[in-house]
């Protein structure tokens, strides 16, 4: 869903931030896969276009409510085996 996906990027932006220690490393190291995020929005090219055009954290953090919703405090149901993309990766198959 897309407040999943707005989850774990910010999850993965604070944990870049965490180990880059300062913005501008940390943004230089996280646009390609916020852009990357973008690829699974219903609406792929307005949802790369907003996130190419980030130049700042709080950019970034607009940029993600704006493009997946959600705040950083809204809770997403927990990811179940069905929610594989690649059904091979599930407990199930094999």
């Amino acid at each position: 869903s897309d407040l999943q996906q707005a989850q774990a990027l910010r999850r993965h932006v604070a944990l870049q931030h965490a180990h880059c220690g300062n913005e501008r490393a940390t943004l230089a190291a996280i646009r390609t896969h916020a852009i990357k995020y973008a690829q699974y929005h219903e609406d792929p090219t307005a949802a790369r276009q907003r996130m190419v055009a980030v130049r700042t954290l709080a950019e970034l953090d607009a940029a993600i409510e704006a493009v997946f919703g959600g705040r950083p405090d809204e809770v997403a149901r927990p990811l179940t085996e069905a929610d594989a993309v690649i059904p091979e990766m599930s407990a199930d198959a094999g």
